[in-house]
């Protein structure tokens, strides 16, 4: 009686979550071998370096953000918003390298087709209200799928079906997306900043990095945006970033820590590639186990029949 209970618990719960859970499985797999994509797409090109501090003869215009990475012989990124390729240029004497791929925006829109459906605005709060609870129904198969298998304690592993083992297998990696996507999804959406279409020619560059440098030394790249402030991130390592923002003087204004652990969680950047191989197994794993599921219930009702 208690195993006929946990069954249909298990499959109630899959029938109403398991579309949304296997449309996050498919996007999130795209978006796990989004950083090994644009590892090999977008590698900083090479430029020879030159005496003096760059920008210091010429001042980067026609963008609204600027990509600073910590190399001296590295390339920098001039974006252009979010539907046009920015530009590689070399930082000592602004000459274009070549301009950047499209894999950035695809992999953006991929992103927001994961997080939000593809959709702005208030329909943006319904969706990530229904992905929570989606992420809360792969927690309940997770913890009812285990459940009947230990109803089953006794029977030799290979009897046991295989969609149940690779559950198990899986169990620890659907976990804890389920947890950091339930997380993700109740955070409060922040509103879009409005990005000025051109870098104004009183911000001094070479004066703000040369502070950053000197307050953080172990930084790895900087990203300044320019819109109704001048913001700038400041990335050191995967764990920490600050946010600080300035006038268009160069003035500085406020400075605020910015630690997305549960992104980084979620999407297995904490560990560099090898966690993007752990997500990109724990989307696979969880389409499989969707599909296999959905199998099994079908074959069963078949047999009943």
């Amino acid at each position: 009686m208690r195993r006929r209970w946990l069954y249909r618990t298990h499959v109630i719960i899959g029938m109403i979550a398991g579309g949304w859970i296997a449309w996050m499985a498919i996007t999130g797999i795209g978006l796990a071998l989004g950083p090994m994509i644009l590892a090999w797409a977008e590698t900083p090109p090479v430029v020879t370096t030159h005496s003096g501090l760059p920008f210091q003869t010429w001042h980067p215009s026609g963008g609204s953000r600027l990509t600073i990475f910590s190399s001296p012989s590295s390339a920098v990124l001039l974006g252009k918003g979010s539907d046009q390729p920015g530009a590689w240029l070399n930082p000592y004497t602004g000459q274009l390298i070549r301009t950047e791929s499209n894999w950035p925006r695809w992999i953006h829109r991929l992103e927001t087709w994961h997080r939000w459906m593809g959709l702005e605005g208030t329909p943006r709060q319904v969706v990530r209200w229904v992905k929570a609870m989606a992420c809360v129904g792969l927690i309940g198969l997770v913890i009812t799928g285990i459940w009947q298998v230990r109803q089953r304690r006794g029977r030799p592993l290979p009897s046991i079906p295989w969609h149940s083992r690779l559950g198990i297998w899986a169990s620890p990696m659907l976990v804890m997306m389920a947890l950091t996507g339930l997380v993700l999804s109740t955070e409060s959406i922040k509103k879009p900043v409005k990005h000025s279409q051109d870098i104004p020619s009183t911000f001094p560059i070479p004066s703000v990095m040369n502070q950053l440098k000197q307050q953080y030394p172990n930084w790895d790249r900087v990203v300044i945006k320019w819109g109704d402030s001048v913001t700038t991130l400041v990335y050191c390592g995967p764990w920490t970033r600050y946010q600080l923002e300035w006038d268009d003087t160069g003035k500085w204004i406020k400075t605020t820590p910015r630690t997305n652990w549960p992104k980084l969680l979620h999407t297995g950047q904490l560990l560099g590639m090898f966690g993007s191989m752990v997500a990109l197994m724990g989307g696979v794993a969880t389409l499989i186990l969707v599909v296999s599921g959905t199998q099994l219930v079908i074959q069963r009702w078949r047999n009943r029949v």
